[in-house]
């Protein structure tokens, strides 16, 4: 379990790597805030939580890690050392956060997944974009509050 970190042990770089990342998706499908992890048709989706895991060096689970486990392995990532941890453990400690941030939370809706814990201002903007009322991508939105928190300008 990552113990609970206090602001100061954030790791801004690799905060700004994950805003960078999340900048510079090319489909917008590979990040879902309402998925820890998901082998999908285009590639892998996930939540910051994974996609902050990834950037640490864990991997999706294959077909051969979920028969091993025994079960589809929700939530779960293999490290580079070949162990199995949670995504939201993972990304938390890329991040220097504690796994139970609001930066990891969503409330699922009728008309989709949003992060109902954020600041109003990103969660509004992602809501909006959900319902197709702005042309904003949901991953810049993520990264624009990344870049706030990274800046000092939003505290977890």
């Amino acid at each position: 379990m990552v113990p609970k970190l206090e602001e100061e042990l954030l790791n801004i770089e690799n905060i700004r790597a994950l805003a960078k990342k999340m900048r510079r998706l090319r489909h917008e499908e590979h990040y879902d805030q309402g998925t820890w992890v998901q082998q999908t048709e285009c590639g892998t989706a996930c939540c910051l939580a994974g996609h902050a895991a990834m950037l640490g060096g864990s991997r999706p689970l294959t077909k051969r890690d979920r028969k091993k486990l025994g079960h589809e392995g929700d939530g779960l990532m293999k490290t580079p050392d070949a162990q199995y941890e949670w995504v939201q453990e993972l990304g938390g400690q890329f991040l220097g956060i504690d796994e139970e941030s609001w930066l990891f939370t969503y409330q699922p809706d009728a008309e989709g997944r949003y992060p109902a814990k954020w600041p109003a201002e990103y969660a509004l903007r992602w809501r909006a974009a959900l319902r197709g009322e702005s042309d904003e991508r949901p991953s810049r939105i993520a990264a624009d509050l990344l870049d706030a928190i990274a800046d000092g300008e939003v505290s977890l």
